[in-house]
């Protein structure tokens, strides 16, 4: 079955007010700030357990809704998360930073933390291996917006 005839299939008006009423509790819980105490006591503990402190700012310049510059890879001493404050369940994104800070201080008290790193020629060559999957996307009718491009 096609994207499009996914999309527009018939629900039930139960499963419709049913999404309904789960989307309008979700944007409530990531409106409502209850998540920046959870944040805060994962953050001293990622604190205590990596040894450094976090350090976290708005910033609308960053390419992405959030990311986390790791201290070593910045000659700092602190981690830094930047985050675009406009987007929806920024809490959320927050959140995820941190739990790629704690996978890392998770691997190296096993000393199995590594650094990957990818520049352009890694992309292109990713995207070429997925030449198949990308026609098979086109052929069920899936809309090309998110596939990936070189």
């Amino acid at each position: 079955m096609g994207y499009k005839a996914l999309k527009n299939r018939s629900r039930p008006p139960i499963l419709q007010e049913s999404i309904k009423l789960a989307s309008e509790m979700g944007r409530r819980v990531a409106t409502s700030g209850a998540g920046q105490d959870i944040f805060e006591q994962y953050r001293k503990r990622l604190e205590q357990d990596g040894g450094l402190p976090i350090r976290v700012e708005e910033n609308r310049e960053i390419p992405t809704a959030a990311k986390i510059e790791f201290a070593e890879n910045y000659n700092r001493d602190y981690h830094q998360i930047r985050f675009k404050p406009d987007y929806p369940a920024v809490d959320h994104l927050k959140m995820h930073e941190l739990v790629h800070l704690d996978l890392v201080i998770a691997a190296r008290k096993v000393s199995l933390n590594q650094l990957f790193i990818s520049r352009p020629e890694h992309k292109e060559k990713f995207i070429r291996n997925l030449g198949d999957f990308i026609k098979g996307l086109h052929k069920k009718d899936i809309p090309s917006n998110n596939w990936p491009t070189t």
